[in-house]
């Protein structure tokens, strides 16, 4: 069971075994019934979500189906001393990332959505942003600072071994030229952008 003051190890390790138990069941339930909604539908895709329960640990549960393939994201959510924190593992960089309550404040404001509840909007960013496009860190000082383009902009963290922690999001319409450089191409192989820049 997560509790807060836990460190970012344990909660990964603890998120670690619930993953394959709850994946399993919703392999073995949700999934099935997602694939006969759709063949019983026009749809080409069907995109659902729901809260799941597991071994005393929250999760949100994101299932995408269409008649080729199904993708299913599992998102730990967890009380801390400032708010809601949501945790991804994997999420398409390789690495675990672990998503603050300013993230989640900052991007219903800049989504400007009229959602006030901030399970709802993580759920919404989750169903909007299914992974990351490209990324880049870059040491400033003592730490690894991130940034990465999503569908709706990019986040902007830093990465410790290997986890990243996103702190905040900019929204696609806010970003500078160097950040819209970003997302608009390949960060691996655009070298001369300064992640200073991008954070600024």
């Amino acid at each position: 069971m997560i509790i807060d003051g836990m460190s970012k190890a344990e909660i990964v390790e603890s998120i670690e075994h619930d993953i394959y138990d709850l994946s399993h069941r919703l392999h073995k339930t949700v999934i099935p019934k997602l694939r006969r909604l759709l063949v019983k539908s026009k749809k080409k895709q069907i995109k659902k979500w729901d809260k799941y329960r597991c071994h005393f640990n929250d999760y949100l549960a994101v299932c995408v189906i269409n008649k080729k393939k199904h993708e299913l994201s599992i998102v730990n959510y967890h009380q801390t001393s400032i708010g809601l924190r949501f945790v991804a593992p994997y999420e398409g960089l390789g690495n675990w990332s672990f998503y603050n309550a300013h993230f989640i404040s900052r991007y219903r404001e800049r989504m400007k959505l009229d959602i006030e509840d901030p399970l709802e909007v993580a759920v919404t960013f989750f169903m909007r942003n299914e992974g990351f496009k490209n990324s880049h860190t870059e040491k400033r000082g003592n730490k690894l600072y991130s940034l990465a383009s999503i569908n709706d902009g990019i986040t902007l963290g830093y990465k410790q071994e290997d986890i990243y922690t996103w702190n905040t999001f900019v929204e696609k319409s806010m970003l500078t030229k160097n950040q819209a450089r970003i997302d608009g191409r390949s960060i691996l192989d655009n070298k001369a952008i300064n992640i200073k820049e991008a954070f600024d």
